[in-house]
């Protein structure tokens, strides 16, 4: 059987041109199963086919003309008398409807009872639906002939046909820009199923082109003459459609501008449409503002000095110039009136009632996913959108919680109440996530950071049976972001390494991917080799093309599970050098020499660059990079660690206060293994290690590195010496053999 998108377009090419009756189609609607039938009932073309199949079945009999003034005359008189045939079924000239579809106005659940209740039932609810189909039929009769056309188009051929044969009015234009956007997804959606690698072939998209471009021009004219609601269903036309027309800002500002002042006129589920309008434009419209050219009265004063041909040429770029300031300055307005209403609808959005119907799940999903892809936080309207998110959580989507969360975690919003109330639903929804909502709903409560164990078991599980599907950025946000939260499991990452190396191959994984992955099983301990051979090589291949950010994680991710890559390393460090660490912060630094230094890797220049990027800024360096980063120097013995080590003791003295068991015990052996001594170092350390007798106390490695260290520093205190014997009885003796 025909796929229920080709049904409902067949539906709508026969009753729209009045081909067939109702009854014609029994036997074909009457093999369909209620979930085939809700589909059908949810699709887009099928409204207008229902429509006029009513309409044709009722004047089937009596050979009523079809024409749109006759037909809207008919509607008109038959629901004001009470004998007509629409108000009685079984009067003569009307012909029933096939059952399946009589509940069509009731929605798709009421179909799929339909189909299957006794028949006295499903006479009671075709009564029951006439009023709802008498005001559906009106709005399809009350149409112009012109606008039906429209309506009926079953390809962007045809449309572009009925758009170029004369100016449309403004009404009819909007229509045609919504038959232009559907037609335009329909086209798209069967592409996509045919797994074609573009979307269109280029003759419709140049078709397509050719529409938007005429419907384009005929709106500029007509414009001012629609409704606010209209002007917000052509933004959203447009950005489902790929952005305005080269050239075609001004229009662009024009319809921006005639919606300031009438947002609060909007009604509640017309605000995240216009909002998520907005969000698509501003990556093709709103942000490539165009800066008009710098003027010269110099050229001016010398053009009388040129040739004839040159004379024109210039004056051809002066055009130019000029058509690129128009076009920068509609820009700026358009960016300017997007702005404005960006604030009118974060003050209607506050006007929400909790209980309003009209806003519900969908549309608070889609208000905060466009709030963050626009990067605008109003953080009024967003405690007030949580209070209504909070109502309807329990009924929102998979794909709705993923919105949510996402949109929460760019926002930087943190509600309490209401991420708890949406890690809690998404645990339970979670079996029919796919893996890109796992990954981005685990990256949303990383960032979020959100103690979940719940929701990161159920994402760990849905994530191993759906990992031969997941994308490169998938496979690294996950595993990011169960790193963060420190969720550990080790099917998960077993699953992760297995779609990198089995299946995508490294050469898969963008740069960053490859240092983000290897840094997440770094973090969680896991020492997968086939995972870090495979991550190595490609990053090798690619290091030029890394961050200093990617750098660094990459090294501290390999010296932190031990595993030593030279021609990984190799790479890494011709990059740094070839940057002069220019862009890599303190923590790059520290981790960068900490890593080589793990992995034994020398290389005297790199370790040099180090030393003199870090000696000015010693003091800006916290507790753990000063551990880390003298201790590296020690342990690599590179030349200058000694004058290193000098350095760092200033400001290693000065915050010991905040250095841990674990990270003085690096210190002291640091100093030691170097032989630098410094007495203002030794006595911060003497003094704050009894207070960190409790963690050394369960730590065999730190006293055996503080011992060591105290020992050959030659250093002793009597204070010291006793709070050490509490957890190390013969403390005197190691440190005096």
């Amino acid at each position: 059987m025909a796929s229920i998108s080709h049904l409902a377009r067949l539906l709508g090419r026969l009753q729209l041109a009045n081909k067939a009756h109702a009854g014609d189609l029994q036997p074909l609607v009457s093999l369909l199963q209620p979930q085939s039938l809700q589909q059908l009932l949810q699709h887009g073309s099928f409204a207008a086919a229902c429509c006029s199949m009513q309409q044709s079945s009722r004047y089937s009999s009596t050979g009523a003309s079809a024409d749109a003034s006759e037909t809207t005359a008919a509607s008109d008189s038959s629901s004001s008398s009470s004998g007509s045939s629409e108000q009685n079924p079984a009067s003569p000239g009307h012909q029933a409807w096939p059952e399946p579809l009589s509940s069509f106005a009731a929605g798709p659940a009421a179909a799929a009872a339909a189909a299957t209740a006794p028949p006295q039932q499903q006479q009671q609810q075709q009564q029951s639906n006439l009023p709802k189909l008498q005001r559906r039929r009106r709005v399809f009769t009350e149409r112009s002939e012109l606008e039906r056309s429209i309506l009926a188009c079953p390809s962007l051929k045809a449309l572009a046909g009925v758009v170029s044969l004369q100016p449309l009015p403004a009404a009819a234009a909007v229509l045609a820009m919504h038959r232009l956007r559907r037609l335009h997804h329909d086209a798209a959606q069967q592409a996509r199923k045919q797994q074609q690698q573009q979307q269109q072939p280029e003759e419709q998209q140049q078709l397509a082109a050719q529409v938007l471009q005429q419907l384009t021009e005929r709106l500029s004219e007509v414009h001012g003459q629609l409704p606010p609601v209209s002007v917000v269903q052509l933004l959203r036309c447009y950005s489902q459609l790929g952005g305005f027309p080269q050239g075609r800002t001004a229009l662009l500002a024009s319809l921006l501008q005639q919606l300031q002042g009438h947002v609060g006129t909007l009604q509640n589920d017309h605000l995240p449409v216009l909002a998520s309008a907005l969000a698509a434009l501003n990556a093709s419209n709103l942000d490539s503002l165009q800066q008009p050219p710098p003027s010269s009265s110099s050229s001016e004063a010398a053009a009388a000095t040129l040739h004839p041909e040159q004379q024109q040429q210039q004056q051809q770029q002066q055009q130019q110039g000029s058509a690129t300031s128009a076009s920068a300055a509609a820009s700026t307005a358009a960016a300017e009136s997007a702005r404005a209403l960006l604030l009118e609808l974060c003050e209607a959005v506050q006007c929400i009632s909790p209980t309003a119907q009209s806003f519900g799940a969908s549309q608070v999903a889609h208000f905060v996913s466009a709030m963050a892809r626009l990067g605008h936080y109003d953080w009024q309207a967003m405690r007030h959108v949580c209070v209504l998110a909070a109502a309807h959580v329990q009924a929102m989507t998979v794909a709705q919680l993923t919105s949510m969360l996402v949109g929460c975690a760019k926002l930087r919003h943190y509600d309490q109440q209401l991420c708890s109330l949406l890690a809690a639903a998404a645990a339970d929804a979670m079996p029919g996530a796919t893996g890109a909502q796992v990954a981005q709903m685990a990256w949303a409560l990383a960032h979020l950071k959100l103690d979940s164990p719940e929701v990161f078991a159920a994402a760990a599980q849905q994530a191993v049976a759906h990992a031969h599907k997941l994308e490169p950025r998938h496979v690294s946000m996950i595993g990011w972001a169960f790193a963060v939260r420190k969720a550990y499991s080790p099917a998960l990452y077993e699953a992760l390494a297995g779609r990198v190396v089995g299946q995508l191959g490294a050469a898969a994984l963008e740069p960053h991917h490859c240092s983000l992955l290897a840094w997440s099983f770094a973090k969680q301990g896991v020492r997968n080799e086939a995972l870090l051979q495979v991550l190595g090589e490609q990053a090798a291949a690619v290091a030029d093309r890394l961050a200093p950010q990617n750098i660094s994680n990459l090294v501290w991710a390999y010296g932190r599970l031990s595993y030593p890559h030279p021609a990984l390393f190799t790479a890494l460090a011709a990059a740094a050098k070839a940057a002069a660490l220019d862009g890599f912060n303190d923590q790059n630094l520290t981790d960068l020499a900490w890593g080589c230094a793990a992995t034994d890797f020398k290389d005297p220049e790199l370790f040099e660059l180090l030393a003199r990027a870090t000696l000015s800024r010693m003091h800006e360096l916290s507790p753990h990079s000063l551990s880390d980063l003298t201790w590296a120097f020690a342990a690599a013995r590179q030349p200058g660690a000694e004058a290193l080590l000098a350095a760092a003791a200033p400001a290693a003295a000065a915050c010991m206060e905040r250095f841990s068991g674990g990270m003085l015990a690096d210190l002291l052996w640091s100093y030691a293994s170097v032989g630098v001594r410094d007495e203002a170092l030794l006595a911060a350390a003497a003094k704050v290690l009894p207070q960190r007798s409790l963690s050394l106390g369960s730590d065999v490695e730190a006293q055996a590195k503080v011992l060591w260290g105290l020992r050959s520093l030659g250093y002793r205190d009597a204070e010291l010496e006793a709070a050490l014997a509490e957890i190390i009885p013969n403390v005197q003796e190691l440190l005096e053999g």
